[in-house]
């Protein structure tokens, strides 16, 4: 007998959430993401600054192993397709499920989800190095 799962990309009933989509995408509207208080706006400039260090670096590794693939000795055109596939999982994620992962995960998990994924991209580089050198042929 075969077991069948269903996954449910729609969001939930609006009648059984506490919170509309439109709320959660846009928190400003809400008022939840305005500064009360000169405190908070401070807590609020130290997380931004922290965030954007954090995207900042995330993205130059990206870009330098990007730089990497495209230039290195890899067999035949692989370093370009490897570019093509991260930016075609990337161009239809953005297009066809970003409102849905953000309703489901919100906006910070949202972010954090996709750094880590971004991190993954990067770190298959270093297994890649080092598994040519355990090895000891080209990949």
């Amino acid at each position: 007998q075969r077991a069948t799962h269903t996954v449910n990309l729609l969001p939930p009933d609006p009648s059984q959430t506490t919170m509309s989509m439109s709320e959660k995408l846009n928190p400003r509207e809400s008022g939840s993401a305005i500064p009360q208080n000169l405190n908070e706006a401070n807590k609020l400039l130290i997380n931004f600054i922290v965030m954007t260090v954090c995207f900042s670096l995330n993205h130059a590794s990206v870009t330098s192993c990007i730089a990497l693939a495209t230039s290195s000795g890899l067999p035949g055109n692989l370093g370009s397709y490897s570019v093509a596939v991260l930016y075609a999982c990337y161009v239809i994620t953005a297009m066809l499920f970003s409102q849905v992962i953000i309703f489901y995960s919100s906006q910070k998990g949202a972010l954090t989800g996709s750094l880590a994924v971004y991190a993954l991209y990067v770190a298959s580089y270093l297994v890649a190095a080092l598994v040519e050198r355990w090895v000891g042929t080209d990949i």
